[in-house]
């Protein structure tokens, strides 16, 4: 089931987040500005049985709509939960009437990028620099959603 993110659920998105990146972790206090106080994020969850496996960080910014971040447990990947909640994204993005996807994907990160591509995403620039670890980034978008 996916829902929308609450304050109970920090802890384990957090924990989640950092199994999967380290350079660019979100710690608790992240998390909970994002819930609790951005008015123009929204905050998924992947929920099966009371154990939260998935979570996707998308921001709507007028006539277009950001992915900041998107997580699956490792021992769950492959199992079309980044696609479901991808998905509910999109449906979230059409309802606010964005046109426009976007997204910044560290150019090594081929896995994420060939699920981007797969989905609609195309790279338009290379953030040089982008990361606090100097790596580059690739900034991606998708029109027409």
């Amino acid at each position: 089931m996916i829902r929308n993110a609450k304050v109970s659920d920090i802890e384990v998105l957090e924990k989640i987040d950092n199994s999967l990146f380290t350079t660019e972790a979100y710690n608790k206090e992240y998390f909970k500005e994002q819930i609790t106080n951005n008015e123009l994020a929204k905050v998924l969850v992947y929920e099966n049985s009371g154990e939260i496996i998935g979570y996707l960080i998308l921001w709507l910014l007028f006539d277009s709509a950001t992915l900041v971040s998107i997580g699956v447990k490792k021992e769950y990947q492959k199992q079309g939960i980044g696609q479901q909640l991808f998905d509910e994204s999109e449906k979230l993005i059409k309802e606010e009437g964005c046109e426009f996807y976007t997204l910044e994907v560290r150019i090594s990160n081929e896995k994420a990028i060939k699920f981007y591509e797969k989905n609609g995403f195309v790279k338009v620039t290379t953030k040089k620099d982008y990361y606090t670890d100097h790596e580059d980034a690739y900034y991606m978008i998708k029109g027409e959603i």
